[in-house]
């Protein structure tokens, strides 16, 4: 039996619905969003590649791999798959940043980030 399949979460799944104006101006946010983070990754490929693999991952695919996103998009899977796996970039930097901007988003001179 699936997690899905029990009464808690059927009911759950009832209650959740997304309309058209839920998610309208989605990808402009999106697209600010990844603004700050694409500047740190090295070459220009790598910064479209990682803008097709997060619209690939937020969207409606059954398989969230390289193959199905890539050719969602209408491009080749090697690139893809390449860039998850084995891509090159300064993580240590993407982190920093991740953490400078929940830093600015969810900052509270009492809370703590655990």
């Amino acid at each position: 039996m699936s997690i899905l399949d029990t009464p808690r979460a059927k009911a759950l799944l009832d209650e959740a619905t997304v309309s058209e104006d839920d998610v309208a101006g989605c990808e402009g946010r999106l697209a600010a969003f990844l603004e700050r983070y694409l500047p740190l990754f090295y070459r220009k490929e790598q910064r479209v590649n990682a803008g097709v693999v997060i619209r690939g991952l937020l969207s409606d695919l059954e398989r969230k791999t390289a193959e199905p996103i890539a050719y969602r998009e209408g491009r080749e899977r090697k690139p893809i798959q390449f860039f998850v796996g084995r891509g090159l970039w300064d993580d240590e930097k993407v982190m920093a940043e991740l953490r400078r901007h929940v830093t600015e988003d969810l900052a509270d001179p009492g809370g703590v980030i655990a």
